[in-house]
């Protein structure tokens, strides 16, 4: 069987993340140069808040320790706050996690972690008597490690995470679900990327896309904790009801019924975000089945993007467009290529000529290398040969984009 453009292009990103991962983990940074580093950055913190400082004391410190972008986002607060009434978003000082200073110190730095490019640092941060728990979140700039974020653990406190708040550019933050249920009746599984944190119009969004494609929108509460339960149960009694009735005279020899969902990030910009659905069934007989989705979402306010991003999908040319997409996805036993449309045509089920070829179904949706369009299982073509998909590069299909995507991909 085929896969699709999109399954092609997910497997080649993971095997590429499994590589870097690997390179990164045979180059793990010294734990002890990164504690030292982290020692000599808070003595000179500990050195200038104990002797009457200037008032620009953290900003000289973020200039000498701290990453691009934080000295970036922390730019863009000062300039807001210049334009605004008000004290403004630093009513408290990042490097003592306060307002007041007295008696500054650090100890008991540990390395917590190393992500990538990216290490996690803990110490115990004294201040005016008390202590602080802090993680510091480090990347290396110029050779050179550079905190990029701090957070008071203590409080649940995250610096960047509420700077970016403050400026309207709140970062956009998964979790991972996961639910598993399974006896001799039905087997249920379901993974979502699940939106924690981010812009509320977005994260909003999301919610109610991974609600619906669950197909728990009209009885979900909101709780996350609660979702992928509700979709679970809904979908393991439909299977144990379907597989109940079709069995009444005696349960003949027949594998459990299966029921999956997984809904995931593929493809992110800083305008927009497209998620995948895929829906696996197995109800008995000689196989299952697939349903395999996506939307391109709108990070601006959360709008739902789909066939809204195309205009004139009736003319000839961009009909021209879909058989030459199909083109590619299909080829002649031995490898020879499809270059008519009557080879074309008998690769697929549907009526009539190739120029009475439907479009597909379901919306198409936004990744880096173009505008992907997906058939699914016996829409226009047989089992066997899968979900027909295809890119079409942003080059060719501009004329066809409304103002709105063309903004996107900018």
């Amino acid at each position: 069987m085929k896969k699709s453009i999109a399954m092609l292009w997910v497997s080649a990103v993971c095997c590429m993340a499994a590589v870097l991962v690997g390179c990164k983990h045979a180059a793990q940074a010294d734990e002890m140069s990164v504690i030292n580093r982290v020692s000599a950055i808070y003595d000179d913190v500990a050195a200038r808040y104990n002797a009457n400082p200037p008032a620009t004391v953290a900003s000289q410190l973020d200039s000498l320790y701290c990453s691009k972008d934080w000295n970036e986002t922390v730019s863009a607060i000062l300039e807001k706050d210049a334009k605004t009434e008000g004290v403004g978003f630093f009513e408290a000082d990042h490097w003592v996690m306060g307002q007041d200073f007295q008696n500054v110190s650090a100890d008991s730095i540990v390395v917590e972690s190393q992500e990538g490019d990216t290490i996690s640092a803990t110490l115990n941060l004294h201040n005016c008597g008390t202590t602080t728990h802090v993680r510091l979140s480090m990347v290396e700039e110029n050779g050179e490690w550079r905190i990029d974020n701090f957070t008071d653990t203590d409080n649940q406190f995250d610096w960047k995470q509420s700077m970016r708040t403050y400026l309207g550019t709140e970062q956009l933050l998964f979790d991972s679900l996961s639910y598993e249920k399974e006896d001799t009746t039905a087997e249920v599984k379901i993974n979502v990327q699940y939106p924690v944190s981010g812009p509320a119009v977005l994260v909003d969004s999301l919610r109610k896309y991974i609600a619906s494609e669950l197909r728990v929108e009209r009885i979900w509460n909101g709780n996350k904790d609660s979702l992928l339960l509700m979709a679970a149960q809904k979908g393991y009694d439909e299977m144990k009801k379907e597989r109940d009735e079709s069995f009444a005279d005696g349960m003949p020899e027949v594998p459990p019924y299966y029921y999956a969902f997984f809904i995931s990030k593929i493809a992110e910009t800083d305008r927009y975000l497209t998620m995948s659905s895929r829906y696996e069934e197995f109800r008995g007989g000689a196989h299952g089945g697939v349903l395999g989705t996506a939307s391109t979402f709108r990070k601006s306010d959360g709008k739902k993007m789909g066939w809204n991003m195309l205009t004139k999908t009736k003319t000839p040319e961009f009909h021209r467009l879909m058989i030459n997409g199909l083109r590619s996805y299909f080829d002649v036993e031995g490898g020879e290529k499809i270059t008519t449309d009557e080879q074309l045509k008998n690769c697929l089920i549907i009526e009539g000529s190739i120029d009475e070829l439907p479009l597909p179904q379901f919306d198409p949706y936004l990744m880096p290398e173009g505008v992907l369009f997906v058939y699914q299982q016996y829409e226009i073509a047989a089992y066997a040969v899968g979900m027909p998909a295809f890119v079409v590069s942003y080059k060719d299909i501009m004329p066809y984009l409304t103002d709105e995507a063309k903004e996107l991909i900018k």
